[in-house]
């Protein structure tokens, strides 16, 4: 981990699809932060690993790869 990387933890497990996915994460102190990744990040990833589906699909078959 970098000197200046901020680690993050699930804040909660619901997540929005507006222009990608939208979800809650909290830094170590309890600040909550906003975090989005767009529909192309997420169809360039799908494309790498030859993954078919909805944003939401790819989204949760990768979670834990994405918040980490």
């Amino acid at each position: 981990m970098s000197e200046n990387a901020m680690p993050l933890t699930r804040l909660k497990d619901p997540y929005i699809l507006q222009d990608g996915v939208r979800f809650l994460m909290a830094d170590e102190i309890g600040n909550t932060v906003a975090c989005r990744v767009s529909h192309e990040a997420l169809r360039d990833h799908a494309d790498r690993v030859h993954l078919t589906g909805t944003d939401s699909a790819i989204f949760e078959a990768h979670r834990e790869l994405i918040e980490e």
